[in-house]
């Protein structure tokens, strides 16, 4: 049933069982309901509860719990209900339909918020509500005000916050244990100062820091990119611990362990185990054994690994480092006990947060906060959505004006048919890119509202796609980014492949694509997107090429594009060699097109060395992104359905009123 019209029977009901001036007294002028409002006298909280509140949370199919006492040094409090939820538990204190929720010493808020204090609520319960039916007032564990919805305009988010992803959790507490991780997490990378979980300052050495005890690599910068690749494994085997497809604690494990014989675990488990599958390893530690295998470039040896192969860690600090992962906690199953919980989202604040003032500048690299990135990224999803299912159903169905839908609710009104055609043809092949993609805010923002999406169409057609497949279809063919720092990508993958992670369960867990070809490293803003003029381009020595047969750009493109399609899904050696094979082909394209581009450049007398324009890292969408710009297209046919991103944000007083005449 439409979420609209869920809410609506539920105030019609309502309203019929008020007198016609209670049901004005309430519903116009906002009065707090009182006993004699209704046909049948009742106590104005039960009948709230009964007639709203209780028929809300059968609606969620929520387990609901009634009444509950808890012990404090005045003897006892009691709360309306608790409840229970896939994702875990919380408190419900009932008031009648408009009371005040804020006011009054009894007030629902004030309730809550005192159960709150209690450590035997902080340690069991996640979230509490306040509600008099119509509004509800969400409010985490460390007694902040996390959203006021009513129930009337605000139904779905309210649905989010009771039975979906979304956490209960306000902005200034998310932001406190954001810090908290971010400045410890950088102090155990680079030294620094940092905040423990009782607030006490610690401070970790800049000779003590895990960049600069990675032992035997003299280049300061690929010892941080060496630290940060190593960080970013322990973080994602601490998630898979978490969510209990490690059985063993491998990092307690490791913290053990002696300084000899540190790297070459390390190298076991990264390697040996986690990029190899069970049947293929080979001489590795017992307690790696059972350990899923995982593919994903994550667990490949990076280009800086393999020109320092003898690099080692030293034990000291990755103690440390094991220690601050295992005292935050990362996924749900996690959240019940003390201590802060850590969203997996948590990794862009990293890296945004990690950027210094002149890379900030230089790269435009901001946060964006996760309310934006949805908004924005659903009102450039939704409507490219709708546009092209409206198309659709006049051209091939013969809808009328009239007919054709004004939401995206609307799709699931639609016969199942034509909701099976719109989802092959539509759904499931749009392309979204984010060309300057950071840290993947925007990505997972899209990936969400994709998720979502294709899970309500697949169970609407009663099509039973689990999860898992669900979003590993839409890491591989729906999403793609670039960005000029390659760090922000390879936190981008992992916050993609983490999103992946949190739907495995241990008996189900699917080797991660590979998403290398989906998420590039360049500058967007130069480069070729439009290969039509290099269509019949042979390719010679003279364009810096080695090719006997003097392939053509265009048949070149073509192998590559079948090579990627049964890379993204390979695992193991085969994924190894076709990844080689990938990489042949990039050498020779990306050659002539940047011999072309530079020749360009010299042209229009922009004095550039061979090595500053390589500094400038072009990158050629129509060649990285050949499927989607493939020349065999029509025109029209070619290029992303979608790009989602921050809009210049710009301050109307900062900008030339010359330009502003020129604009509006």
């Amino acid at each position: 049933m439409n979420p609209a019209n869920i809410v609506d029977n539920l105030i019609k009901d309502i309203k019929e069982r008020l007198t016609l001036d209670g049901s004005n007294r309430v519903f116009n002028e906002g009065k707090e309901l009182r006993s004699d409002f209704m046909k049948e006298k009742a106590e104005p909280e039960a009948f709230t509860r009964e007639f709203l509140i209780d028929k809300v949370f059968h609606t969620l199919e929520l387990e609901k719990l009634s009444e509950k006492y808890f012990e404090d040094a005045h003897g006892h409090r009691s709360v309306d209900y608790w409840i229970k939820s896939k994702r875990g538990m919380f408190l419900v204190e009932a008031k009648p339909l408009n009371a005040d929720l804020e006011k009054g010493k009894d007030s629902g808020v004030k309730q809550i918020k005192g159960l709150f204090k209690l450590a035997e609520v902080q340690k069991n319960y996640d979230f509490g509500v306040a509600t008099n039916g119509l509004r509800w007032i969400f409010i985490d564990n460390n007694e902040e005000i996390v959203s006021d919805l009513k129930l009337e305009d605000n139904f779905e988010q309210i649905k989010e916050f009771l039975i979906g992803e979304e956490k209960v959790i306000s902005p200034k507490t998310e932001e406190e244990i954001s810090k908290k991780f971010y400045d410890w997490y950088n102090a155990l990378l680079h030294g620094g100062r940092y905040k423990d979980h009782e607030n006490k300052t610690k401070t970790i050495s800049e000779e003590d820091c895990l960049v600069n005890n990675v032992i035997g690599v003299k280049d300061l910068e690929e010892r941080e990119q060496i630290a940060q690749v190593v960080m970013n494994r322990l973080i994602f085997i601490k998630f898979l611990q978490s969510k209990g497809m490690i059985g063993e604690d491998i990092l307690g494990y490791l913290s053990e362990v002696k300084e000899d014989e540190l790297t070459p675990k390390l190298r076991q488990l990264f390697f040996g185990a986690m990029n190899t599958p069970e049947d293929d390893r080979l001489d590795i530690d017992k307690r790696f054994k059972d350990i899923p295998y995982l593919n994903g470039s994550l667990f490949v040896h990076t280009e800086v690994e393999s020109k320092n192969i003898d690099y080692k860690v030293k034990a000291e600090i990755l103690k440390k480092v094991i220690e601050f992962l295992d005292s935050f906690k990362f996924v749900h199953k996690e959240q019940l006990g003390n201590g802060d919980s850590i969203d997996p989202e948590i990794l862009g604040y990293i890296f945004e947060r990690a950027m210094t003032a002149t890379d900030r500048k230089g790269t435009g690299a901001y946060y964006t906060p996760k309310p934006i990135t949805k908004y924005i990224s659903e009102n450039t999803i939704y409507p490219y959505i709708i546009e092209k299912t409206n198309e659709f159903l006049k051209t091939e169905k013969g809808y009328k004006e009239t007919e054709l839908i004004k939401g995206i609710e609307e799709l699931f009104i639609l016969p199942a048919t034509t909701l099976k055609e719109i989802w092959d043809k539509i759904i499931l092949k749009i392309k979204v890119l984010d060309n300057a993609c950071g840290s993947g805010a925007f990505l997972l923002s899209a990936a969400n509202i994709l998720f979502e999406l294709n899970k309500k169409i697949s169970d609407k057609l009663g099509a039973e796609n689990p999860d898992t497949t669900l979003k590993i279809l839409i890491l591989v063919n729906n999403l793609y980014g670039v960005d000029i720092n390659p760090n922000g990508i390879e936190i981008a993958k992992l916050r993609l492949w983490m999103w992946l992670a949190d739907s495995y369960e241990p008996e189900y867990i699917k080797p991660l694509p590979n998403i290398d070809y989906n998420l590039r490293v360049g500058n967007s803003l130069i480069g070729y997107i439009d290969l039509s003029e290099f269509k019949e381009v042979k390719l010679t020595l003279l364009d810096y090429l080695w090719d006997e047969e003097k392939s053509t750009l265009e048949k070149l493109l073509k192998e590559r594009n079948d090579l990627i399609f049964k890379y993204k899904r390979a695992e193991g050696e085969e994924a190894k060699e076709l990844k080689r094979s990938v990489h042949e082909f990039d050498e020779k394209i990306s050659n002539l097109l940047n011999a072309d581009l530079y020749r360009k450049f010299r042209e229009k007398k922009i004095q550039l060395s061979k090595e500053e324009f390589f500094k400038l890292n072009p990158f050629h969408g129509g060649f990285e992104f050949n499927e989607v710009f493939d020349l065999d297209k029509p025109k029209e046919e070619r290029g992303f359905d979608v790009v989602i991103g921050n809009p210049p944000y710009v301050k109307l007083h900062n900008i030339d009123k010359n330009a502003l005449k020129y604009f509006f």
